[in-house]
């Protein structure tokens, strides 16, 4: 049997056959974001006033093993919860019109900052991401960044421990003080000029609010971070 070329011969052929077999193709890392659940309704109730979210590890690990590496959280701080809803409205929006973009848009254009984990004291160095590794089951995260009163601790878990991390995590901020120490989530730890606060003069510091954001976290072939689409964890009142 004779191959029959079509009206562009086979000059498009070897074309095509070039593309796939000597460029190759670079392969598509999709990572499954994880599920946002039940947003504070009552931010500065002890029993409500806490992150939350459902990791969807076992999607990743079917799909992106060896690229797929943990679950990260950031977050930006706000005196004006204005400026606060309108920065949800347009990361909600870039996240339903260009999920690819997404997290760069959060960190770079809305400048929110990673959430991480120092251990044992305040003085400990931060961790690297993730903020939480990888695992073989889907796990439910809770983040609580401040402490309301002795009985309600911040704290950092997950319904089935948490792993490889350290025994006594403690969640934290990534915008160091001037004495290069990392600074906590505690009303009288913010300051208006701290790099992970936008700050309106326009509103008072009567109470901050701390708004997130959690990603699926790994890397491509390349070694680049790759993440996934955004789950919006709502917003908590860090009151004076």
């Amino acid at each position: 049997m004779r191959l029959r070329w079509g009206p562009a011969g086979p000059v498009a052929a070897l074309l095509a056959l070039t593309i796939l077999v000597s460029c190759g193709i670079d392969q598509f890392i999709y990572l499954h974001p994880p599920t946002a659940l039940a947003t504070p309704e009552s931010p500065n109730e002890p029993l409500t006033a806490f992150f939350s979210f459902r990791t969807t590890d076992e999607d990743n690990n079917n799909d992106s093993s060896g690229y797929f590496k943990g679950w990260e959280v950031y977050y930006r701080i706000y005196n004006s919860t204005a400026q606060r809803s309108q920065d949800a409205t347009d990361i909600a929006t870039k996240n339903d019109k260009d999920p690819a973009n997404v997290y760069s848009y959060v960190v770079n254009t809305k400048s929110y900052r990673r959430m991480t984990l120092i251990n044992g004291s305040e003085s400990a160095s931060m961790l690297p991401a993730p903020l939480l590794s990888a695992a073989a089951s889907d796990r439910t995260v809770t983040i609580r960044p401040f402490p309301l009163g002795e009985e309600y601790p911040a704290e950092f878990t997950t319904d089935k421990g948490l792993g490889t991390e350290q025994a006594l995590p403690l969640i934290w901020r990534t915008s160091p003080g001037s004495d290069g120490k990392p600074k906590s989530f505690e009303y009288e730890d913010i300051a208006e000029d701290d790099g992970d606060v936008k700050y309106s003069s326009s509103s008072g510091k009567e109470a901050w609010y701390i708004q997130a954001y959690a990603f699926a976290y790994g890397f491509d072939e390349s070694f680049r971070a790759i993440h996934s689409k955004a789950a919006a964890l709502g917003s908590l009142i860090i009151a004076e």
